[in-house]
């Protein structure tokens, strides 16, 4: 699957579509390819705890990620694009688990996370009635 700006709707056998706007996937991959730092930080929790590759190893709270965030994105070329494959998003009540591999593509540049595949796991809580 490719992600980017442009209007893709991913499918697969493990997609429950119970609304007609974008999943927080989709919603995510697009705020990336747009370097969007509000719209990304939107898709979390206040009280988010993220597991990183690099330290800091645990994050706590969306106003720790948003510094995450805000300092990788300055890092990202502009005109990238992000492949995803092998998305699995499974689906319980208010609860969600998605796992998939993805990559940097769309640039040639000489850094190692340009050239690695990453695999991601995320969970997803329903709040309210979004």
């Amino acid at each position: 699957m490719q992600f980017s700006s442009g209007d893709q709707t991913p499918r697969g056998p493990f997609l429950e579509r119970r609304r007609p706007h974008s999943p927080p996937h989709r919603q995510f991959f697009s705020a990336i390819c747009a370097k969007d730092l509000d719209r990304i930080i939107a898709l979390y929790a206040p009280e988010v705890v993220v597991f990183d590759g690099k330290p800091p190893l645990q994050i706590c709270g969306v106003k720790a990620w948003r510094e995450i965030w805000g300092a990788c994105l300055q890092c990202l070329p502009e005109g990238f694009a992000l492949e995803h494959r092998e998305l699995v998003i499974t689906v319980s009540g208010d609860m969600a688990l998605a796992h998939w591999r993805g990559r940097f593509t769309g640039v040639d540049i000489p850094h190692g996370a340009a050239q690695a595949w990453l695999r991601s796991t995320a969970g997803y809580r329903k709040l309210g009635d979004t």
